[in-house]
């Protein structure tokens, strides 16, 4: 982790409250959250709807500038969204048509099954191979 532990308590502390407060940009701090902690380029979150489409909830400042926030996308190639036993899971599939970033670089999704009928897709970039220790951490 890059930041200090109490600037990470800090804004672990912020996030919190604006989940608590369900507030609107929760989503989107979260993903700026997470590029600060784990050092990504950009992240993206998505909410897994009906036949496996995506909405935009929340996408960090680095993100790739053509999402929109609460539209919906979908990807043809993932075989993980389809998946409904595993809880957690992180796959690095090059062929994933999602691009979280608008540069070349290393991409991965981390899924979280909450229940069979919610599910959400964080979509990651980061600038180097994703190691065994990053998959561990995320």
């Amino acid at each position: 982790m890059q930041s200090s532990k109490v600037e990470s308590y800090k804004k672990y502390n912020e996030i919190l409250s604006l989940a608590i407060s369900s507030s609107l940009d929760f989503p989107s701090k979260l993903c700026e959250f997470l590029i600060i902690e784990f050092d990504f380029e950009s992240a993206l979150l998505f909410k897994v709807v009906e036949d496996n489409n995506l909405i935009l909830l929340g996408k960090s400042a680095k993100a790739k500038k053509s999402y929109s926030l609460n539209s919906k996308y979908s990807c043809s190639v993932c075989n993980t969204l389809k998946d409904n036993t595993a809880s957690i899971v992180f796959n690095n599939q090059a062929n994933c048509e999602i691009k979280a970033s608008d540069f070349v670089i290393y991409e991965g999704s981390l899924f979280i099954n909450v229940t069979n009928n919610v599910k959400f897709k964080f979509r990651i970039a980061k600038k180097t191979e994703f190691t065994n220790v990053d998959k561990d951490n995320i």
